[in-house]
């Protein structure tokens, strides 16, 4: 039997008056687990005087503020965005103390949907989304990105991930490395 899930995730509005967003970064993601935990996805502005360059720094966390138990990652994109970047996905393993793990990530504007291939031959879809509109407007570094944090029971294992247009053509597939689709 084939499982499919479809995440869908829904976005905080509101910013600070920073043109890169407050110091931990704004929210442009948030919802919850299979079992209810908290998750946020956060982005924030990096710039370096180094060759005068950008970056977007993202984290995703899961958990409450101030939990022991909280799990994060940190992941970082030049801006502009390299031309050949389409998607890049970190799997997480039983994340939460509940039998679930997550895949979680960033991937362009263009990516309309994923199609995350489990070893058992189940297959998650997921449906990255953009920050709101506000944020779009007021942090226009965000607008060539998507992001996604989706959730399955744990002890599946993603193999691959396939992105695909909003035309469903195949626009790039990535096998897991170490826990990392990149």
């Amino acid at each position: 039997m084939m499982a499919t899930l479809i995440v869908m995730l829904w976005v905080q509005s509101g910013a600070s008056a920073c043109a890169c967003g407050e110091p931990g970064g704004i929210v442009v993601a948030k919802g919850q687990s299979l079992y209810g935990v908290p998750w946020r996805i956060r982005a924030k502005l990096e710039r370096s005087n180094v060759f005068d360059s950008r970056a977007v720094e993202v984290h995703f966390s899961i958990g409450r503020k101030g939990d022991y138990s909280s799990a994060g990652y940190f992941s970082r994109l030049p801006l502009p965005l390299p031309p050949a970047f389409v998607f890049k996905a970190t799997a997480g393993e039983e994340i939460t103390d509940f039998p679930e793990s997550d895949i979680t990530g960033i991937a362009k504007r263009r990516v309309a949907w994923l199609m995350v291939e489990m070893g058992d031959g189940d297959s998650l879809t997921v449906r990255p989304t953009l920050a709101a509109p506000e944020l779009l407007k007021r942090f226009p570094w965000l607008r060539g990105l998507r992001f996604f944090d989706a959730f399955f029971p744990a002890g599946q294992e993603p193999r691959t991930i396939t992105a695909f247009d909003h035309d469903g053509q195949v626009l790039d597939q990535l096998r897991r490395h170490r826990g990392a689709f990149q």
